[in-house]
């Protein structure tokens, strides 16, 4: 075995803002010395509420512009109050993720031989995107080489210049890419810097307290991107803190000296990464700047050619103030010390808020500066303008002002008012390397000039329907490939080229799967997937495989009816939003809102026997629809059993065997609504659960007044009183939760789990219990109390949602899109592995395990073997450097782990026929009868079964009989009913095509 590693055989007997938002000083006032997330949540809903009602509603350009500010507040709330830390503040995901990636590493983890494929989306239509790239690299010799990075789904490479695509880093700690170098001597060698600046930057608070990810340090590869280790820690103790990477660039004398933009400072290395050294700063006269200030950088480049002249794009902190500027600084000295420019006499430098910078080899001694914000437009054109297009031509010495109009962070002027500029979020600069005079800005859209920047004009189109090229909006990258003049753009929905400087664009980027989804789901008529995106709408599996856009947007939720009616009904919610397909396109079908803030992310489910009757849950309330978004009411306000109107914008659930019980979670409380009865459109009965949950040991605030988010929530098909819960945030030990009393009592059956946010739930019809989680899949069998990853070739990313297909279980993520495998189908006797292992690998048996592998990887691949008696590793084996590899000799799904609860007892679900011809719609049980509505979608032969709790037949209640579409009331005497809990069916064509509970007290 080459290069040592530990192979251990062990015998155990029996930000606040995610992307574009902006913070007014008003509200910076408000949340100053606040960090605690619902202290944030609240005062910024308490702000926007105030500053809705100060505008005119015919006012539409300020009422789309303060909306468009609430989506990204709502994006940022949705997904920091899952990453909360014990104290409540949001936690530092990436290094609690590389916490847990240690502890998992370190404890008795084992797992059944799961094995996932990707879904996709890898190929969508041409104007669609498939998700966010931020920084693009080329391969020094080779000009069909590109890499790609992502913000979430890792380093990329296309060897055919960008035909197809692989993934490079699947398994490594953090996906986040914010910069790419290419060794120019050696291209087997390959850099990447972690975390993703341009969503830090773009919130005044994400710095602190923002989900995004954060710099993880500086990866490296000597073989092309097969092996990956981490480089030296920048400075000491700086890993244990939140900053983001932004930029890294390669001296272009020295292959191993290469110099990194960070939030936290300057850092270089002249050895390749094996030690790093910390820039330090100059003000304009020459001195170091005061202790109070910190100096990051958003953007750096060599003067091309040399080996000591560098420019800086920093952005200055005071601690005392708590304000910040954005200056201009250079270097003479390899990057050892910097020392600012001064620009204040051509532009106002207290109004700069970004820029970025550019060179070219044809002309070194020129410098440009791509200086913002831009201005919102209000159709005239008075203020298509922009801070300043700035040209210095004796090495970033001094500058002077090209031009300041057209704003060219504007997405078009010619075609009216627009929202205005993102320039904290996307801004890019790219110099032609053979022309001076061709020069392209990243925005909202690319911007051309022909004259060096004396003018510009909108070389791609924001709306597909525009005259001109259209890429998708949001370019955080703009790169000339030095080899073939092409020029490549990076944006928030993939990766496009201009071959011919701009005349005509094309999408490069199918082949990756980079997506970003918050939810997903089969289509039930046809189970093709769906869900909802960050940045690509909802996306939609078409026939071949491909995905399309559905609807644009910011996608989140989405649902299809599961009984045969007229058509296949579609729903999804957007931000605020809820809509669905009807004959003459899609309508707005959005509950009517209360308040004046507007909403977050809604949550959808639908009345598990008429589809008709439909549920979305926002913070507000859980609103329901007896006629599918065409009217609503507000669910569980009648008769509640404690006070408050029940939320939903957590997860709602509804029961497949009590048509009258829904489970919501939100806003700090989870409720139980019952005897929801939409024949006499009673709204049901409200019980809140969360004082239950807390008692229970579900994470809270320090009070138990609310409870932390509920992420998920999941019911056995066949009995509605046993219910699972997920948990959010880093709370060890506190998981996954079940009562089997309809949410009277809870178990904390998260035993094993890592400490990381659990995101969503399912179960199999063997009571096998499934937990999405923020690194990959685990599973429970029925009756153990050892969970067991689940997630052999899974990419390290957080799973939002997994469903059923088949024999196969679909997982969609944050950040890589959709993946299956075969379900758990329990232990083999023995496993014979021989292929390469890379990344998080499980394998067990009860008796023996061979294998002949290669174990590569480097950082990240962590293999583990478990079986009854003996693992041989036979002639071949090799494990390299870096890698993890441990075996255990124990029995399958077994450990010596925390925790001696045993998991509830569970319950065979009933199969219900598809499609549903026939329903029963509600039973309501009366003083000496009960009275069962039916449903009838089609006319045919249907009688009634009574069946006892675990699926048993009892007796006949009503012998088959013709039945015509439309509504039956049939009544049963309850001397044909037993007391206590039992199901009944309805039967067609001799199958159960329907059940649900009848409870007899």
């Amino acid at each position: 075995m080459k290069n040592l590693i530990i192979i251990v055989i062990v015998s155990l007997l029996p930000s606040l803002l995610s992307a574009q938002a902006r913070i007014t000083n008003e509200l910076k006032q408000r949340l100053d010395g606040k960090t605690q997330f619902d202290e944030i949540k609240s005062e910024v809903k308490s702000y926007y509420r105030q500053e809705k009602l100060k505008l005119s509603p015919i006012d539409s350009l300020q009422q789309r512009s303060v909306n468009r500010q609430l989506k990204f507040w709502s994006r940022w709330f949705y997904e920091s109050e899952s990453r909360l830390d014990p104290d409540g503040t949001v936690a530092n995901w990436s290094k609690r993720m590389l916490e847990a990636d240690d502890d998992l590493m370190l404890d008795n983890n084992r797992a059944a031989n799961s094995s996932w494929a990707l879904v996709g989306p890898t190929n969508v239509n041409a104007n669609d995107g498939i998700g966010r790239v931020l920084r693009l690299g080329f391969h020094p010799t080779n000009d069909q080489y590109i890499y790609a990075g992502a913000a979430r789904g890792g380093l990329w490479l296309s060897t055919n210049g960008g035909t197809s695509w692989s993934s490079l880093s699947s398994f490594l700690p953090s996906l986040g890419v914010s910069g790419i170098e290419v060794n120019q001597t050696n291209p087997n060698t390959i850099y990447v810097l972690s975390g993703e600046g341009d969503a830090w930057l773009s919130g005044g608070y994400t710095s602190t307290y923002g989900y995004v990810s954060f710099c993880n340090g500086v990866f490296k590869s000597t073989d092309g991107g097969s092996n990956w280790s981490k480089t030296a820690e920048f400075s000491p103790g700086l890993d244990s803190t939140r900053y983001v990477g932004f930029q890294m660039r390669q001296d272009p004398n020295n292959s191993n000296t290469y110099i990194v933009a960070t939030s936290a400072g300057i850092f270089r290395t002249t050895n390749g990464g094996s030690s790093w050294a910390t820039s330090t700063f100059n003000d304009t006269g020459g001195f170091p700047l005061p202790s109070e200030n910190t100096v990051g950088a958003v953007d750096i480049e060599y003067k091309p050619g040399s080996s000591t002249i560098l420019y800086a794009a920093c952005r200055i902190f005071n601690t005392i103030s708590e304000t910040f500027r954005f200056r201009f600084f250079r270097s003479t000295n390899s990057g050892v010390t910097f020392q600012e420019v001064n620009l204040g006499n051509e532009i106002d430098e207290d109004l700069l808020i970004r820029f970025e910078i550019g060179v070219t080899p044809v002309n070194p001694s020129i410098v440009f500066l791509l200086c913002g914000p831009g201005n919102v437009l209000d159709g005239d054109g008075s203020d298509d303008t922009f801070l300043g297009f700035l040209k210095s031509t004796n090495s970033g010495t001094s500058f002077t002002t090209v031009s300041t109009s057209p704003d060219v962070f504007a997405y078009n002027p010619s075609i009216g008012p627009t929202l205005g500029h993102q320039c904290m979020y996307d801004m890019a600069l790219a110099v032609s390397p053979t022309n001076a005079n061709i020069i392209f800005t990243g925005g909202l859209v690319v911007f051309r000039s022909t004259n060096g920047g004396a003018d510009f004009n909108s070389n791609t189109t924001y709306w597909t329907w525009e005259t001109g090229d259209h890429i998708h909006p949001d370019v955080h990258d703009l790169r000339f490939n030095e080899l073939n003049g092409n020029l490549y753009a990076a944006t928030d929905g993939g990766v496009f080229v201009t071959t011919d400087n701009g005349s005509s664009w094309s999408p490069i980027f199918n082949g990756m799967s980079i997506t970003q989804f918050y939810h997903s789901e089969p289509d039930n008529e046809n189970d093709k997937l769906w869900g909802g995106t960050q940045d690509n709408g909802i996306m939609e599996q078409q026939s071949g495989g491909t995905f399309s856009e559905f609807a644009g947007g910011d996608g989140f939720d989405v649902m299809t009816d599961n009984v045969v009616g007229d058509g296949n009904d579609s729903y999804w919610s957007t931000n605020g939003g809820l809509y669905t397909s009807g004959n003459f396109g899609d309508l707005n079908i959005t509950p009517p809102d209360p308040s004046a803030v507007g909403r977050d992310y809604g949550t959808l489910d639908m009345h598990p026997a008429n589809e008709d009757y439909i549920y979305v849950g926002y913070s507000d309330a859980v609103w329901y629809s007896n006629q599918r978004g065409d009217s609503w009411t507000i669910s569980g306000v009648n008769n509640r059993l404690a006070g408050g109107v029940p939320s939903g914008d957590w997860s709602i659930q509804t029961c497949n065997s009590n048509n009258g019980r829904l489970y919501a979670a939100g806003s700090g409380s989870m409720w139980r609504i019952d005897n929801i009865n939409f024949n006499n459109s009673a709204t049901g009965i409200a019980t809140d659960l969360h004082t239950e949950l807390f008692n229970d040991g579900f994470p809270g605030n320090s009070s138990g007044s609310v409870i932390r988010k509920v992420t998920d929530i999941l019911v056995q098909s066949n009995n509605s009183f046993h219910v699972w819960v997920s948990a959010g945030g880093f709370y060890s030990g506190k998981k996954v939760f079940y009562s089997e009393d309809a949410g009277v009592n809870w178990v904390n059956i998260s035993y094993n789990l890592p400490n990381v946010p659990a995101n969503c739930l399912l179960r199999d019809s063997d009571g096998t219990i499934y937990v999405g989680m923020d690194m990959g899949v685990f599973y429970l069998p029925s009756g153990e109390n050892n969970w067991m990853p689940y997630y052999n070739a899974l990419p390290r990313v957080p799973v939002t949602e997994m469903n059923f297909v088949a024999d196969y279980l679909y997982a969609s993520t944050y950040g890589r899109g959709i993946w299956k495998s075969q379900t758990f189908t329990g232990c083999t006797t023995t496993v014979n592995i021989t292929q390469n292992l890379r990344g998080q690998r499980f394998y067990q048996a009860s008796s023996s395990i061979t294998s002949t592998s290669l174990v590569d990887g480097g950082a990240g691949t962590k293999v583990y073997f478990q079986t009854g008696n003996s693992i041989t590793l036979n002639t071949g084996f090799e494990g390299k450097k870096g890698i993890v590899f441990t075996g255990y000799i124990q029995p399958c799904n077994t450990g010596p782990l925390p925790g001696n609860m045993q998991a509830p007892d569970s319950h065979k679900q009933v199969n219900a026929k598809e499609p549903m011809y026939a329903v029963i719609e509600a039973i309501e049980s009366l003083k000496d009868h009960a009275e069962i509505t039916l449903l009838i979608h089609k006319s045919g032969q249907y009688s009634l079964q009574f069946f006892s709790e675990d699926g048993h037949w009892i007796k006949d209640l009503q012998p088959a009989k013709e039945y015509q579409p439309g509504k039956i009331v049939i009544g049963i005497s309850n001397d044909e009913l037993a007391k206590g809990f039992h199901h009944i069916a309805l039967m067609g064509d001799e199958s159960m095509i329907h059940y649900q509970e009848c409870n007899i007290p």
